[in-house]
């Protein structure tokens, strides 16, 4: 830790994003589709 003291805290963050990210899936039918639109890695696909 004492060599790399940001380890810790961006590992935090980055396991909250994946994890953020898998709620968002499963739940992207219900969610607004400008959200769904601006959280997804496929914009083009929500523009039916």
């Amino acid at each position: 830790m004492r060599d790399h003291p940001l380890s810790l805290p961006r590992y935090v963050l980055y396991n909250l994003a994946k994890v953020g990210g898998t709620l968002a899936g499963l739940v992207a039918e219900r969610l607004p589709r400008r959200t769904a639109r601006a959280l997804s890695l496929h914009r083009y696909h929500w523009e039916k």
